[in-house]
């Protein structure tokens, strides 16, 4: 197939298209070698492996063993108690570009040693139920040294209180991050001493994943407006959290941006410093 446009523009209208809609990256990648190069990273870049243990996740699995596709792959999503999960140390350890990491779930410790090599960006890891030896055990490890944006998320008692001295102190000192975000039931417990400690965020979030909840946030958030004023922070709600995490992984609005938009509208003077709550209706606004 010969070109008809100059091979910048050509690109450019191929990955567009690609983008714009992955159904077409398939047939895309046959339509000649130039563009198969092209798009092909595409195919590769996002992987979610979900709660079953169907032929195409066992196959996409089997595909990122060829160098090509592990160099491609840049945003892993592991579901909860997915069949595969014991492929996945396997699958790290051959992927060296992964940028951004989703665990639903406790992180097995035999994949700490490989992640501790990795550049890892975007973290968003499960905090076990003993969130007293939990930061002693994992927020020094070199994994987390990459990281600008963490989410910590668990099931911690509200009532549960914490020495921050003793594991937690540990976010303060992490060199790259500037995000982090925490569930309800963390933020209940450490949301003081993280604001206190750790100048180096521009952005704390507290979000409300389970749609149980849901609409606790903006009563969370309007107790937080009589004993805080802090602008760098955030109480939204998820109600996709694994759309969201796809979204921002191919590039899209996640809830990650639609916080920074947010604190820069306080910042700007654009909306108070105590507002925290970021709704679904603002979250449009904020986006223009």
């Amino acid at each position: 197939m010969d070109p008809v446009f100059p091979p910048e523009l050509e690109r450019e209208i191929f990955e567009i298209a690609a983008w714009g809609d992955r159904s077409l990256i398939p047939p895309l990648l046959r339509v000649c070698r130039r563009v198969h190069q092209w798009i092909e990273p595409l195919l590769y870049r996002v992987l979610r492996i979900a709660n079953s243990n169907s032929d195409s996740d066992v196959l996409r699995l089997l595909a990122f063993h060829s160098k090509p596709a592990a160099n491609f792959l840049r945003h892993v999503f592991m579901d909860y108690n997915s069949p595969l999960k014991d492929r996945i140390a396997d699958l790290l350890s051959r992927c060296n570009n992964i940028v951004s990491l989703f665990w639903d779930g406790d992180l097995p410790t035999e994949i700490l040693p490989i992640l501790d090599t990795m550049k890892i960006q975007k973290m968003n890891i499960w905090v076990s139920d003993d969130v007293t030896e939990w930061p002693k055990l994992t927020l020094h490890r070199p994994m987390l040294h990459s990281v600008t944006h963490l989410e910590l998320y668990s099931s911690a008692s509200e009532t549960e209180s914490i020495a921050w001295e003793e594991g937690w102190a540990n976010l303060a000192s992490l060199p790259a991050l500037t995000h982090l975000c925490l569930t309800d039931d963390l933020s209940d417990i450490l949301l003081d001493s993280i604001l206190e400690h750790c100048s180096n965020l521009d952005v704390v979030i507290t979000a409300f994943w389970d749609p149980v909840f849901v609409n606790n946030a903006e009563v969370f958030a309007k107790k937080l407006t009589t004993s805080i004023n802090d602008r760098r922070v955030v109480v939204i709600r998820v109600s996709d959290f694994r759309g969201d995490w796809e979204s921002g992984a191919w590039g899209g609005d996640d809830f990650w941006t639609r916080s920074e938009r947010f604190v820069a509208k306080k910042l700007k003077g654009e909306i108070e410093s105590t507002q925290y709550f970021l709704d679904e209706q603002l979250a449009q606004s904020v986006a223009l």
